[in-house]
């Protein structure tokens, strides 16, 4: 070997041995980064918990224009936010504080739409329990519905590896019944996730369950289906979109990106089994917002608390 050779490699050693110590070496710059980012960090699950476990629910309602039979219809959507603890295997809120065996904080979500179709009203509600710190999906959901003809009932829970669910209804095409669903990502928990940390959404071709209101209300099996997610981020403002290529049925839900990340409008759009030629879309825009204990305030004088929010009946 050359002494030049030489040089070189006793030179190359030096360097490796000199970058290898700065690297074990504390850098100022990394320090003050990691200082900056665990206090964000921190203030943002102040924040969330500051927010989310005030003793108070989010009551946020909604101008609603309702797709049915082929028309668009006026009416009012009301969606209800409030953190609270939940008994997996039973699939209930516990009674007592002293029940804590496989207990959790879920955020429950009630989504309650009322609209009508000429002559008779229609009242839905949709619950989800969605756990706040676990990464493993919604533990439960129910819809109901009820207008003149009838009503039907839906509901799901997590056992284990999958989701037990039973449906009920008025009519013959779907009558009682009883059946297994995978744990895969469902519509219905997309609302509560969005609130949570909208930016773990997945995104790209997936299996998602679709939404108990349009499986009911289209009367179509409950089942996985193959969709389409994306999620766009502007400066103050995100759209989650689903698009269903098999139904030609796109589901778009818009919100702050901004804490708590308020759900401003969402969109769905699609073709009435009744009135297969007419693509239509359901929309709800926000209208109101009051954080508030609402189970304390059910006299009759605290009726003008509902009129704020307008909520009629």
């Amino acid at each position: 070997m050359s002494l030049y050779s030489k040089i070189l490699v006793v030179l190359t050693v030096l360097i490796i041995a000199l970058f290898s110590f700065n690297s074990f070496k504390e850098n100022p710059s990394l320090t003050k980064k990691t200082i900056l980012y665990n206090a964000l960090i921190t203030s943002q699950d102040s924040l969330f918990n500051a927010y989310w476990y005030a003793n108070k629910a989010e009551i946020k309602t909604y101008h609603l224009t309702q797709s049915r039979y082929g028309e668009l219809h006026q009416g009012r959507a009301t969606v209800i936010f409030v953190a609270q603890p939940f008994l997996k295997g039973k699939g209930v809120k516990p009674d007592t504080h002293n029940n804590t065996q496989d207990q959790v904080q879920v955020l429950k979500m009630n989504l309650l739409k009322k609209f009508g179709t000429g002559i008779y009203p229609y009242s839905m509600m949709l619950s989800t329990f969605t756990p706040l710190d676990e990464p493993e999906g919604m533990i439960k959901a129910s819809a109901t519905g009820q207008e003149w003809c009838g009503h039907i009932f839906s509901q799901m829970n997590q056992r284990n590896d999958h989701y037990d669910a039973v449906s009920f209804s008025y009519f013959e095409e779907e009558g009682d019944s009883q059946f297994t669903l995978p744990t895969t990502f469902t519509e219905d928990e997309i609302w509560s996730r969005i609130r949570i940390d909208y930016k773990k959404l997945p995104t790209g071709k997936i299996d998602i369950i679709p939404g108990l209101y349009y499986t009911r209300l289209e009367q179509h099996i409950l089942k996985a289906e193959k969709a389409i997610t994306g999620l766009k981020i502007s400066d103050k403002e995100a759209v989650y979109t689903i698009t269903y290529p098999q139904r030609e049925r796109t589901l778009a839900i818009t919100f702050n990106t901004y804490f708590p990340y308020a759900i401003t409008k969402w969109e769905e759009t699609y073709s009435d089994k009744r009135a297969p030629t007419k693509r239509l879309t359901t929309t709800a825009v926000l209208d109101q917002s009051k954080n508030i204990d609402y189970w304390n305030y059910n006299d009759k004088k605290h009726e003008t608390i509902r009129e704020e929010l307008g909520v009629s009946y």
